[in-house]
């Protein structure tokens, strides 16, 4: 079995690598994703939605999903427990022009469980099994399913979900290595995901969790074997880390990003913001995002007083100049 970063060709998409990008709820905005397309990732996600509200309410959920052509290849990550509402959705996201879409059976947010959805379906096999065929059979692009290894330590399902992922025609398995009750709690268990390699016949298996460099992301997949990495928290203020990886298979040496590099692209994503929300938000995602890139700087608390003190867009990239010139 092949392993490392090597280009992947699934149902006639061809994705350049095997590193796929995750949906982060409030942080992978239209910005955002702006950033993670300019470092071409194999493939990355829009912010997960209700397959209902895409349908009924879509107004508000647009800029959710919204994407622009330089953005691809890009997939679209829904949940939902209606079968009729999740094939019309998967069709909605296809007729949308995303090149793959993932149903989400992972989330652990006790909202979205109330709602039969998410991780709900980790203790329903059977449900799993019905709304995973339907989506798959109502749309032509490939089709993922996002899981957790089990709802507790005591019921680990991966492996049986895995099969039935693999019967029902899905193209991959992206599996997060901790249970719905951990939460993000305690350290992702690579080696239940490996489980879930070894009985794979036809379908990538996507290991998820506690990626954060290129050594770890090595680690993960020589230890699992699996056929691509998802990365979450791990792309937070480093939407490069996929080149990081990709560089440090061919050169074997860590990549140790610049501080200058750094403040540039946080600057560029700064740009980005300003361009596309109202000035008020704008300052509030400015400050949100300047956090992640600041994260670990040696001045970073004098520097996150002056960030969260800054009440004008104007004063914020006035602080930026400020913290270049301390380099």
């Amino acid at each position: 079995m092949k392993t490392g970063i090597y280009p992947l060709q699934i149902q006639g998409l061809s994705l350049s690598s095997n590193i796929f990008y995750a949906p982060l709820a409030g942080y992978t905005d239209y910005p955002t994703r702006q950033m993670i397309a300019s470092f071409r990732p194999g493939l990355f996600f829009t912010e997960m939605v209700r397959g209902k509200a895409l349908i009924e309410h879509f107004e508000k959920v647009k800029n959710n999903i919204e994407i622009e052509e330089n953005m691809h290849p890009v997939g679209a990550q829904f949940y939902e427990n209606d079968i009729s509402i999740a094939v019309d959705a998967a069709q909605f996201l296809e007729n949308k022009g995303f090149d793959w879409v993932d149903f989400n059976c992972a989330c652990p947010s006790p909202n979205i469980v109330r709602q039969k959805c998410g991780a709900y379906f980790l203790r329903c096999p059977q449900e799993f099994s019905k709304i995973l065929r339907a989506i798959v059979l109502a749309v032509k692009v490939p089709v993922s399913v996002k899981i957790r290894l089990g709802w507790d330590h005591n019921s680990v399902v991966a492996p049986e979900l895995t099969r039935i992922a693999e019967d029902v025609g899905a193209a991959a398995v992206l599996i997060h290595g901790r249970t719905a009750l951990q939460g993000y709690r305690g350290k992702a268990q690579w080696e239940k995901i490996a489980q879930c390699v070894t009985i794979s016949k036809n379908i990538l298996i996507i290991g998820n969790g506690d990626i954060f460099s290129s050594q770890e992301a090595k680690e993960r997949l020589l230890q699992s074997r699996c056929h691509g990495i998802l990365i979450g928290r791990g792309m937070l203020g480093n939407y490069g880390i996929c080149s990081d990886i990709q560089n440090f298979f061919l050169k074997k040496e860590e990549y140790r990003r610049s501080w200058p590099e750094t403040l540039r692209q946080m600057r560029r994503h700064w740009g980005y913001i300003l361009d596309y929300y109202p000035v008020i938000s704008a300052l509030k995602e400015m400050k949100k995002v300047g956090f992640l890139y600041l994260k670990g700087h040696k001045d970073i608390k004098k520097i996150r007083k002056s960030l969260a003190q800054a009440n004008t867009p104007s004063a914020i990239f006035a602080l930026y100049d400020d913290i270049c010139k301390i380099m």
